[in-house]
């Protein structure tokens, strides 16, 4: 007959999941934005003539808004109805939801520069060029943000693992 594992074992292993999933959900996320940031940056250095700089870029943002940042947020949410409060994950939705706004923004402005330089008014040009070049800006924070605060739960993940460490050894 063999004996069910401890409950700190079994914690310690939920936990270690939760950390693994956040990891390459962190990743992700890192590799999605920072290809997106680069293709902005070539669109906006190129202002508005590069196309090509923009492929994909749909492609980029569906994925990273519906695939990483969804993940992202159901395991937070996982984490927070675990049956210890490890992390007040409330607070973090708001950042996600955030980067979600700042990424369908930068598109959509993208978009419109795009469709601008096909106009011979060179003043809409430069106020979509003004506009993207901002939300470029405001996007490149709104993913470092999500990135720092990925961080900071995997801390706190890492010091909740210490604590079941030393309840198993109680």
């Amino acid at each position: 007959m063999e004996f069910p594992d401890r409950k700190s074992k079994k914690l310690e292993r939920a936990i270690l999941n939760f950390k693994k999933d956040l990891i390459e959900l962190q990743l992700n996320h890192k590799a999605a934005s920072d290809e997106i940031l680069m293709k902005i940056k070539a669109l906006l250095d190129s202002e508005g003539e590069d196309i090509e700089a923009v492929k994909n870029m749909e492609d980029l943002n569906y994925e990273l808004d519906n695939n990483i940042l969804v993940n992202i947020e159901n395991a937070l949410e996982t984490i927070g109805g675990f049956e210890i409060n490890l992390i007040d994950v409330d607070i973090y939705f708001s950042i996600i939801k955030e980067e979600q706004d700042s990424l369908k923004d930068l598109e959509l402005s993208a978009k419109n520069l795009i469709k601008a330089r096909s106009i011979t008014d060179n003043s809409l040009k430069q106020y979509e060029l003004e506009n993207l070049s901002s939300l470029y800006e405001s996007y490149t924070k709104a993913a470092a943000n999500v990135q720092e605060k990925l961080n900071i739960i995997l801390d706190e993940l890492q010091n909740h693992i210490q604590k079941v460490k030393k309840m198993e050894v109680i």
